[in-house]
């Protein structure tokens, strides 16, 4: 759940449109990628989802062994936007 935003952020350039789907199917005034994303967190928020990695004890030293099992995940292939490890590197400092 923490995650979500920041991996929709990471795609957004690639689908916008299919994010801009998931906008108008939950409602929104602003059918976007960003949009989306914004009522994502807004959610997040909601459900009491931490926004960040670090408010559950995430570190820097943990960004590395996390970023591999990422990348080992047999699911990222199949991402819509390619995703090299140091993409997934990025994503994880973002959200920290």
């Amino acid at each position: 759940g923490i995650m979500i935003p920041y991996a929709m952020r990471f795609n957004n350039p690639e689908v916008p449109e299919r994010l801009a789907d998931l906008a108008k199917a939950v409602g929104l005034d602003n059918p976007s990628g960003e949009g989306f994303i914004a009522y994502l967190e807004a959610l997040k928020d909601t459900l009491g989802i931490p926004a960040k990695l670090r408010e559950v004890g995430v570190t820097e030293e943990h960004l590395e062994p996390l970023t591999d099992v990422a990348f080992a995940d047999g699911c990222h292939p199949l991402n819509p936007r390619t995703c090299h490890r140091a993409d997934l590197l990025e994503i994880y400092r973002g959200a920290l």
